[in-house]
């Protein structure tokens, strides 16, 4: 199946939301499930993606560890 980089714009923001994932081998993608079945949001991203928000993911969190313990 091919795809333009980014077929849709759009933002999601959660607190609290409950996210589900699915992984599909077949096309390198996985899926993430925000919210509940009669109001989710699903994002769908290839592995290289995977890959990058992981590590800007990663550097996040490390960013909220250092600014809490600046507060200690």
């Amino acid at each position: 199946m091919m795809f333009e980089q980014l077929t849709i714009g759009g933002w999601l923001s959660t607190n609290g939301c409950s996210v589900r994932s699915l992984v599909d081998r077949e096309e390198n993608h996985v899926t993430f499930i925000f919210g509940t079945t009669d109001r989710d949001f699903e994002l769908s991203v290839d592995v290289d993606t995977l890959r990058e928000m992981l590590r800007l993911g990663g550097a996040a969190l490390d960013a909220f560890s250092t600014h809490s313990g600046d507060r200690q």
